[in-house]
Formats: C-alpha cells, structure tokens, sequence
C-alpha cells in the first residue's frame, strides 16, 4: 500500500508547477501549461516590478541630488510622493480593469468563437490591451470599495519601504557596511515587490490557507500586512534616539528580507487566522481564560476580560482591586458562552418565525436539550454562581485585609497544601482510567472487563468515592486553598489606602496586573494547571529561598504568568515529540506504510535531529501544528492557528445521509453520559484541544473539547460514517483490538502493559449510553416458508381492526375534546359580553341619578332602567339556554338518509349512516368517506366469513369509553352487539383485505417484501386506498403489524389467546416502529427514543431478506484519547494538500489507512469541506460537577 500509491499524480504534479511560481513571486503567473502571447508575461513582470522601478527612480534623485545630513529633511516628501504615484497606479490599473470587465458583459452581440481542442483553463488572447488579457491579468475586486483600499495600502506600504530600505538608512543602521546595505537594499524591494502585486491584480495561491472561500477579499491584504508590520517607523525612529533599540531593528531588517521565505513556507498565517490566533493567546495566558468555541464568543470573553483589567489596574484601592480581580476571576470562568447562546435562542424565538424556528430545531444537525441541573442556565444555575462569587469575594477581601496579622508561615502553609492537593488529584484522577503512566501501566483498580456489566458496574462503585474526593478537590477546595494563597500575596502595605501597582514602574505594573488577573481567574477555569503551576512556583521559593532578588524582583503574579506559559510549551513540545518518532518508527515498523524513501527519510532524521528538534521547539514556542508533508515523517512548521483549529462555525456542516440520524440521537445521550467521567477525571486532564475517539457497536464517534471552565466543559461530537470503506475497516478493526487489551482482561489479569505505546490513541474509559444496539438478521427460511403468507394475512387482518378502531376512537375522543374547549371559549366570550352589557349599563344609570331633574322625569328614568335589565337579562338567558343545548351529544342516527341515494355509484355504499342499534355505536362510527366501497358485494361476500368477529369484540372492551358516562364494560357489550356497526367494520375491514390478498399472484417472499414497502399490485381497492393517505397508511402499517407477529410467530410460536395478541399489538403501538429506514417516521422514532425499530430489507445480489432491530438500551462505548498533535499535524497536511495542492484523489496516500495514526478515520473527522463527518453537533456545555 505504502509504496504502490502515488503522493502526487502526474496531473497535479503538473499543476503544482504552474502554481509555485505565483506562489513564489506574489501571483505573476509566468508557467500556464500552454502557448500564450509574449505581452501577457511581459505586462505582468512590468506590473510586478513598476513599485519598484518608481521606487529606485526616487532613491537615486534622493541619494544623488542631496547630502546625508540634507536628506532627512526632504525623507517625507518623497515617500509621500513615491506612495501618491503608486496609490495613482493601481487606481489606474484596476479602473481600466473594470471599465473592460463592464464593456466585455454589455457587448453581448459578439460571441466569441472557442477552440474545441483547448484546454479547459486555456484562454485565447486577442491583443496586448484586450479584455481578455485585462481580465486574465488584472481580475477586477468583487467589492468596489476594496479598489480604494488596496490603492491606499498600496502607496502607504511603499511609501514606508522607499525610507525602509534608503541606502541612507540602511548605512546609519549597519554603521556604512556597503555589502549588507547592498543585500538588504535588492532583497527588501524584491519582498515589496512580492508583496504589493496582489494589491494590484489578485491574491496569488498561499500555501497558508485558513478559509476554503475568500469572501471579503482579505488574502490580498495578507502580505502586505506583514510587510507594514515591519516597516512601520516607530521602531525605526526609536533607535535614533533610544540605542538599546538597534539590535532589534537590526533584527527587524534581517527578518523583512526573509519574508519571501516564510510565506514559500506558509509559516505566517493569513490576517483574520492571525488576529484570532493572537485574542486566543492573550486570552488565556494574559487573562487566564480558555479557548472558545466560537469567535463571537472569543471576542465577547476578551473584551469582558479587558474591561476587569482596566478596573484592577486603575481602583485606587489594592483591596478592591483583588475583591474584583477575585470575583471575576469566578464570574468570567463560568459558562458565559452557553449563556450567551442562550439568550440568542431565546431573542430568536420571539422575533422570528416560529415555524422556521421549530424546522431548525429538527435539522440533523441540531440535538435535543439536556435538562438537570447547571446543563442550562437557570434559576438554581443563577443562584448556584451567586453563592460562590459571594463566598470568592468575602474569603478574598478578608484575608488580604488581614494579610499583616496572617505571617508568611500561613502563605507557606497554604502553599504545601496546594502541592498536596495536586499530588492528590493526580492520584485520583489515573485511579478512574484504564491506564497509568503516561499510558504505559494497566490500571488494577480498574475493571477487568466492561462486558459483564454487573462486574464492571460493582468495581465502579468501589472507585466512585475516589472520583468523589477528586470532585471535592477540584471544584471547591483547590479553587478556594489558592485564593488564599493569593490573596495573602498580592498585597500592599495599606491596602484600603494604596493602589495595588504603588511604587512599580509602568511597564512592570502592566505586566503585573495580568498576572493578578490571569492568577485569580485560571484557578478557576483550569483548576488543575492552576494547581500544578502554583506547586511549581512554591517549590521554587522553597528551594531558592524567599529573599531570592529576581523572585522578589518578578514577583509571584508575574512568576504564575512565566510558569503558565512554559508549562503550555513543554507539554507541546512532549506531544510533538512523541508525533515524530510514532510516524517515524510506524513509517518502517508497518510494512504497508513502508516506502523506497523511507530509510533515507530515517536516516536523514536522526543524521539531522538536532534541526528536527529545532524545528518541534519552534512550531511549539509559536504554538503551531507540526505538519508532516503528505504524512510522511517529513516535518515542517505549519502556521499558526486558533485551537479549534477549523474557521467555520462548530457544527454548522456536515455530510448529511440517512445515518445522521443515529449521531443525532447518540450526542445528547453520550454527552449526559460523560458527566461523570468529567467529573471524576478518568478522561484525563481535559483542557480545550483534546480529541477522543468513541466506539460502539460498529459505530465511531469523535469529540473535542472547545472550552473549559468552572463547572462545565463545552464539547462537539461528530459521528463518523457507517458504510465502511477498507481503509476505515482497517483502522477500525485496530481500534478494536487496542479497545479489546484494555478492558477484557478476564484471562490475562488486570495489570499489564499497553501493547500499542506508540498508537496515537490511549483508552481510558469506558461508558454506559442508552442508545440502539442494532440487530440484523437473514430471514431465509422464514419468510420464504410456504406457511409465512398465510399467517402474515391472518394476524393483518386482526392487525388492521386494531389499528382501525383505535385511530377512530382516538380521532372521536381529539375531536370531542376541540369541540368542548371551542364550546366553552364561546360560552365565556358570551358572559363576558353580557357582564360589558350590565357594567355599562350601571354606569349610564349612575350618571343619570346624579342628574339635577324632577322627580317624575326619575320615577321613568328608573323605569325604562328596569325594562332595559330586563331585556339584557332575558337575552342572557337565550344565550346561556343555547350554549347548552350545544353542548349536548348529537346523534348521528336521527341523521339517516335515504338508502337509494347514491352519491358515487359504488355497489357497496355506506355513505348513509346505518341504523344503529346502540346509542353509543355514533362514538366510534366510521368517516363517510370510509364507507364508500369501489368493489362489487359478490366479491366481498367471498371474504366476509373471515372476518374475526370474537377479536373485533375484544378489540372493543380495550376501547377508551371515558368520553361516555356509562361504565366501560357496559358500554363495550352494548356496542358489540350492534350488528349494524359490526357490519360497517367488516365490510371496510375485508374489502381492505382483497386488496391485499394475492391468490393466484403470490409470488414467494418478494410478494410479502413488496407489500411491506407499499408496492402492492394494482386493483381497484387499492387504487381507492391510495386515493386516502390516512386510511392508506393505516392498513400499510396494519399488514407491517401482520408481518412482525409472522416473524414472531415463526420463532417463538403461536399466539396462543386474546390478551397475549393485545400485548404484542399494545407494545407495537406504544414502543415500536415498524416500517422503512427511508421514512421520516424512522428518522422521528430514533429521535424520539422509541425503544425498538424494525425495518425488512432486501439484497438484490445475493436475493437474501433481511431484518433489522434496533433496540434502545445501555450500550458499552469504550472511549480513547487521542494525542491532539497527531490530529493537528494530519489535519495542517489535509489544508495544504487539498486548498494548495488541490490534491483530491480519493486513493491518494494522505488518506491510506494508517492504523497507528488513524490517517483516515483523522481526515474523515475534520470540517466540511476537507472533512466528510455525516453528523456534527452545535457546542454541547456538559456540566462537571
């Protein structure tokens, strides 16, 4: 496999080099695989070089025409000139662009002819100055305005490189050494160059690519942006008047020249992939926060954490500042996020559409919401915090208040017990997992098997009290002992009088607010870190001793700043380390990864390690994947990016297929699943960037972890596909094998060695979720019996009376129910009307009696007042005497009409309500609609004595009568022994049954396949059924019904009475669905959580029928962690491979199986589009209490 697969085929190799040299020059494409005209390269080395052909133009007059201590006073007006004329430039060059774009779409008469022989991407110039060429040079910008922006870039970045790279400059800045003058000079206008074309024209193909769509037109920006970094002045000035200033200027000049290279690298992100890489950074190791699951999200948090800064640095009082800086700390590290989410649910809900607002919550996509305490933000979630900010801000405000009486012993006591505590939390936390040391050690506490759930369920509870002191630990003692101990140590020596920066220089007092902003906030959002760099930090006093000058100097905030940020790199580099040497040893150990290169590509590594490992620490300092080039132990540094690694909204896209369906209900569940393994910690140290595999039954699932904080952990789950492909049969079958070595350890012991240390996954749970075991089963045998047809009729037709009577009654019972509340809605507008009547009545009258008149004109007034009541009232009384004459039963009965008025010319017609022996019959009557019958008497004469008259009874006494006053027994017996309604039931219920009964056309088990999916041969009852989808959909599911019991029938026995039939027909109804994978009805039962599906399929090639149950119940789902550097490094290769190289094949190497890295269980588990998950979920919050 290794060796017979190509890294590149012969198309795209040809293809990449046309695209290197745009790459390489800024996007002049001088290589196009075919014959183009002289003046389509000439105009674009022209358009390239013109900033700098202007600019050398503008170097020599100011170097010739003046002297070295006269030309700093013209330095201005010539940059400003040199960056007009450019600025003039590619107006100039973009305007004519758009005038020819314009006139090439308004002259629609010409149509020009087009060689059939050419290739695809071949273009057929007409002249120098053509549309055509103008076009395929100067493509015009999609946003007008950005014609104006890149102009202005365009002279403003020039303008400052003209004095950048000035002979001038560059002589007074390396003390006259010509020869380093003389390079810096050439290669500086060559990056300008590089780096001013896209402005120009277009954005070349980058090799750094963060999005698959530029949609604001932001690459062409991207090399400029790096440039202007570098040569904005303010450095530049300040080594004039500030010499410690001149190495790094030096340095700055050095590194503008090596531009070019770093971008031929893609070492240096695209702008938006750089400034949300930089808020990240500053957000967790400035502020102490954590990587957010969205960018809205990342802002909000950055803004809200600078706004707490600006606060503590600026109160005049040191213990206000700590009170804020403390409660804060708490308040930011909650689940702001989710609330956030929340509220914009929320404010959706009631502005929009709520019917498109119901369609989105049933997108595949979407899942259904957990409930139970702090999964959402409630009132119990809001006064949960409230407590524990009240308790973070009185513990904070009296011990730095006390600090004076509190002797540094109490600190370094405090400081031992954080150092005990961590040593405790990290024993009870490998205690919960399978593996301990680093993945190396069985665990003996863990149980010997998770497949005999009484066993493993037993051990479980044994360890639960260890999970439980690691709760205690994390979530309230560790926070509040390292409170303490902050604020005994951020202090001053009046703190109700005195800033907390009195007497600190500025640059320190910046520095050393973050780290009191960044200390009192991660002690709650990474409590374990927190506790492991504070017993770093102890230790350090310990061992240096307290009147250490540079300890004292540093100081313990900015010390936890320092400490935080190595520890970060040093795990890193670990990981890196550890992605080298399992590629590299998988790459020969595997002989199907092994290639002819790969001992050179070995021996080259160790000959040059000491480059290798530079490389792992640079790509770990700048905290970017390590990417090995087509997955091949062949690494380089990718750019940097945020943690969550992809830029399109979490769970925004997936590969949408009728399996989604399946991940959809398993998030929910599984994510409440993982709560306590959270809690506990026997999924490790869970911090933003950790991925873990899931596997269950022949299922995979993926999740990541998106943030991290107090009490809750915010994660997505993907699911991966069902349909297995060999490479994802191979990966899995080894993920079942590692799964199998570490929980099914009844006949090897419970302690042993990992046999797959070098294996990018490491297992360390295993779970119980309530979700489907699936069961798939050949029915050979049993549906092809000769005695299956028969039975399966016989129950479709007890089956179909089942169905029938109770969807009436059901339907009778709804429709009571509408009518009774429409009744009393009216009744209550009626009286509310006549109490509006009499109040305005009163009040009339009222005003009248205050009237100064006689006192006959009274005595009427009072008269015509009482006839007026009178009136009202007796209208009152039609009114309440009419509603309750509506309330009373109509019966259909006296409804009868004339037995010879046919309205369809149907033989058998029940459109006139027979004449029902029992007033009750009218409860369950059938619709009109259901009583005409295209289908001769004589012909359902033949089927009427099959009729099950003793079930059609029974079915009866099952009825809900609780409409009827009458007690049920009673009513069931009346209502059976009306022959009239008993013979609309079996007239309907069999001429239903011809339609289905296929003597003379049975044609084996394809006969029963075809009716159970509702291809049933056509006759004229069946052509009338298909007429009425409700009635349609009921004798389908009728016959599915029949179907199942045949199936049951034949397996387990006969049905032997009544009840034992109406227990299977009840479980039907109330846990089962009986139907197709395709319908909707299936996809809304996983969802729901029916307890069990049944589905019938059928192999067309091997001519086999099969069954499929799934069952809802507690399924093992054993879950690995994943080394996430392995998954970022294949990750960065997939971008560059797929939006650089366009490398797309899907039997190329990069997605060859590779069981001890996963390759192609990796690629499949990325974002859409590079990805192809079949299911991703939006940002889960799963609480970890």
């Amino acid at each position: 496999m290794g060796s017979g697969v190509p890294l590149l085929n012969e198309y795209k190799q040809e293809f990449l080099w046309k695209r290197l040299p745009q790459t390489i020059l800024g996007g002049p494409k001088l290589r196009l695989g075919y014959d183009a005209p002289a003046y389509v390269y000439l105009n674009q080395i022209l358009i390239w070089i013109m900033p700098w052909i202007l600019g050398g133009t503008f170097t020599l007059t100011l170097e010739l025409s003046y002297s070295a201590d006269v030309i700093q006073n013209y330095l201005l007006l010539y940059c400003s000139v040199y960056g007009a004329c450019i600025v003039c430039f590619v107006l100039v060059m973009q305007i004519i662009s758009s005038i020819q774009h314009a006139k090439q779409n308004d002259d629609i008469k010409f149509i020009k002819k087009q060689n059939l022989l050419a290739e695809e991407d071949e273009i057929e110039f007409d002249s120098c100055c053509g549309s055509d060429t103008f076009q395929f040079i100067i493509p015009p910008k999609t946003f007008k305005l950005n014609i104006l922006v890149h102009s202005v870039l365009s002279g403003f970045m020039c303008g400052l490189s003209l004095w950048y790279l000035l002979p001038w400059t560059l002589n007074s800045l390396y003390y006259y050494n010509y020869v380093a003058t003389g390079i810096i000079h050439i290669l500086g206008w060559l990056t300008v160059c590089i780096a001013q074309y896209p402005l120009t024209t277009g954005s070349p193909p980058e090799l750094a690519m963060y999005r698959t769509m530029d949609v604001w037109e932001i690459s062409p920006i991207t090399r400029p942006f790096y440039v202007l970094l570098l040569v904005f002045p303010v450095l530049h000035l300040f080594f004039r008047y500030y010499p410690e200033f001149l190495l790094a200027t030096q340095i700055l000049h050095g590194v503008f020249v090596c531009l070019p290279v770093l971008w031929i690298l893609g070492v240096l992100p695209p702008v938006d992939c750089l400034f949300l890489w930089l808020l990240e950074q500053i957000h967790v190791f400035l502020f102490g926060g954590s990587p957010m699951a969205s960018d809205a999200r990342l802002l909000c948090m950055v803004i809200l954490s600078t706004g707490v800064y600006i606060a503590v640095y600026y109160i005049p009082l040191s213990l206000v500042s700590v009170v804020i800086a403390a409660c804060f700390g708490y308040i930011l590290s909650t689940d702001l996020g989710g609330l956030g989410t929340q509220i914009w649910s929320y404010y959706q809900t009631q502005t929009k559409n709520r019917v498109s607002v119901v369609s989105q919550s049933k997108a595949v996509n979407s899942t259904s919401e957990v409930k139970g305490f702090l999964w959402s933000w409630k009132p119990t979630t809001f006064l949960y915090h409230f407590v524990m900010v009240v308790l973070v801000g009185v513990e904070a405000g009296l011990l730095n208040y006390n600090w004076r009486t509190l002797t540094t012993e109490y600190r370094d006591v405090f400081g031992y017990i954080i150092i005990g505590l961590c040593i405790v939390e990290k024993i009870f936390r490998e205690s919960q997992s399978v593996y301990l040391f680093f993945g190396l050690l069985r665990n003996v506490l863990f149980p010997i098997t998770v497949q005999r759930e009484r066993i493993f369920h037993e051990r479980k509870k044994q360890l639960f009290p260890l999970g439980l002191v690691r709760r205690l630990v994390v979530n309230w003692v560790a926070p509040f002992v390292m409170l303490a101990y902050l604020s005994l140590t951020v202090t001053q020596s009046d703190v109700l009088k005195i800033s907390i920066i009195q007497g600190q220089q500025l640059y320190f007092s910046i520095w050393y607010i973050f780290g009191v902003v960044r200390a009192f906030r991660t002690i709650w959002q990474s409590t374990v870190n927190a506790l492991l760099e504070m017993s770093a930090l102890h230790l350090i006093y310990v061992t240096l001793g307290s009147t250490n000058t540079t300890l004292l100097t540093l100081s313990i905030p900015v010390l936890l700043l320092i400490i935080g940020l190595c520890r970060d790199r040093l795990f890193q580099i670990t990981n890196k380390l550890f992605f080298f040497f399992s590629l590299l040893f998988s790459s020969w150990l595997d002989k199907k990864q092994r290639r002819k290169s790969t001992a050179f590509v070995i021996f080259v590594s160790f000959l040059f390690f000491p480059v290798v490992l530079v490389i792992l620490f640079a790509a770990s300092i700048l905290s970017s994947p390590l990417l090995p080039l087509f997955t091949l132990p062949i690494f380089f540094i990718a750019f940097p990016r945020p943690s969550r690694f992809w830029p399109e909204s979490v769970g925004a896209s997936a590969n949408v297929c009728g399996d989604s369906v399946y991940y959809k209900q398993f998030a929910p569940v599984f994510a409440k699943a993982i709560r306590k393994a959270f809690a506990d910690g026997s999924l490790g140290k869970s911090k933003p960037g950790n991925h873990y595999m899931v596997r269950y039954q022949d299922r995979l699932a993926w999740f990541t972890i998106l943030e991290r904080g107090t009490a809750y952990c915010t994660v997505n789950i993907k699911g991966l596909e069902l349909q297995e492909t060999s490479c994802h049969t191979a990966e899995a079958a080894r993920l079942d094998d590692i799964f199998e070595m570490a929980f099914e350890r009844e006949n090897s012991g419970a302690c042993g060695f990992n046999s797959y240390p070098l294996h990018s996954l490491t297992p360390v749970d295993a779970v119980g979720v309530q979700t489907y075991s699936d069961a798939r089963n050949v029915l050979t045998g049993i549906i092809d019996s000769p005695d299956s047809f028969p039975i399966t009729m016989s129950y479709f037709v007890k089956s179909l009376i089942w169905v029938v009577l109770h969807h009436v009654n059901k339907r009778k019972i709804t429709e009571n129910k509408e009518t009774q509340k429409q009744k009393e809605r009216a009744m209550a507008h009626k009286e509310k009307e006549i109490l509006e009547a009499e109040r305005t009545q009163k009040i009339s009258t009222r005003r009248k009696s205050k009237s100064e008149i006689n006192h006959n004109n009274q005595k009427s007034d009072l008269n015509n007042h009482t006839n007026t009541r009178h009136t009202t009232i007796t209208h009152a009384q039609v009114a309440k005497s009419s509603i309750k004459n509506d309330l009373t039963p109509v019966d259909i009965s006296n409804k009868r009409t004339n037995s010879n008025n046919h309205i369809y010319k149907p033989v058998t017609n029940l459109a006139g309500s027979p004449d029902f022996k029992c007033q009750y019959s009218a409860h369950i009557s059938l619709p009109v609609k259901w009583r005409e019958l295209p289908i001769e008497y004589s012909q359902l004469s033949r089927h009427i004595s099959q009729f099950p008259t003793e079930w059609y009874k029974y079915v009866l006494s099952t009825l809900d009568w609780s409409g009827i006053s009458c007690p049920s027994e009673k009513v069931a017996l009346e209502v059976a022994a009306d022959d009239a309604l008993t013979n609309c039931y079996s007239q309907l219920i069999m001429a239903c049954y011809s339609g289905f009964d296929l003597q003379g056309r049975y044609n084996g088990p394809s006969s029963q396949y075809k009716t159970y999916i509702g291809d049933v041969p056509w006759n004229a009852m069946v052509d009338w059924l298909a007429e009425d989808k409700e009635l349609y959909g009921l004798v389908i599911k009728a016959f599915r019904y029949g179907f199942k019991l045949m199936i049951d029938h034949m397996l387990m026995g006969d049905i032997d009475n009544n009840e034992e039939l109406r227990e299977c027909l009840e479980d039907y109804d109330d846990n089962w669905y009986i139907g197709l994978e395709s319908e909707e009805e299936w996809k809304s039962g996983i969802i729901d959580n029916k307890k069990n599906l049944f589905s019938l399929g059928h192999n067309s090639i091997q001519g086999t029928y099969s069954s499929r149950i799934l069952s809802l119940q507690e399924v093992m789902v054993h879950i690995g962690r994943l080394n996430e550097e392995v998954v970022k490094g294949q990750w960065a290769n997939l971008s560059l491979e797929l939006l650089y190289l366009t490398n797309d094949d899907e039997e190329r190497y990069s997605i060859q199986a590779h069981p001890t890295i996963l390759r192609n269980l990796t690629v499949q588990a990325a974002d859409p589009p590079l990805g192809y998950p079949i299911f991703s979920s939006r940002p889960l919050s799963v609480p970890t209490l």
